[in-house]
């Protein structure tokens, strides 16, 4: 079990409810794909390909905006080093920044419930938060180890 100080527990807290919160917002917005509950995009993603919906081709990229986030923690964690959990947590904002001007951009449209395909995707829109689901871990897990 780890043993972490009031301050890094309160901070993994917060982090926690953030997530809750973006995740239950694109929940709602994709109508029922997850931003960052890869089991169940995965789960999305075979029934989709079972069922031949476009379902499978979003929950896809739902999968790859999460992995591309998490490389994009690691990698901006490893080259700030000393700065590691500064340098993630602004990626963060930024990155949550940018969804929240894109949303009121209007950029994308809600992904239709009988997995059909409108003009555009959500994708584009979701893509911020998705990519930031992962990084608050890696800065609360790594950090305070000072890696």
């Amino acid at each position: 079990m780890m043993h972490l100080d009031r301050r890094t527990r309160a901070l993994a807290t917060s982090f926690s409810g953030v997530a809750g919160y973006v995740d239950a917002i694109g929940f709602l917005v994709t109508g029922g794909f997850f931003v960052s509950f890869m089991s169940g995009n995965s789960t999305r993603m075979g029934i989709g390909l079972a069922q031949g919906s476009m379902d499978a081709a979003f929950a896809a990229a739902m999968v790859g905006t999460f992995v591309i986030g998490v490389m994009a923690g690691a990698i901006t964690g490893r080259i700030a080093k000393a700065y590691r959990r500064p340098a993630v947590l602004c990626l963060v904002t930024l990155l949550l920044a940018l969804a929240v001007l894109m949303h009121g951009l209007g950029a994308g449209v809600s992904w239709p419930s009988k997995g059909t395909v409108t003009a555009q995707t959500q994708t584009p829109k979701l893509g911020a938060p998705r990519l930031c689901c992962r990084t608050p871990t890696l800065t609360v897990r790594r950090g305070r180890r000072g890696r």
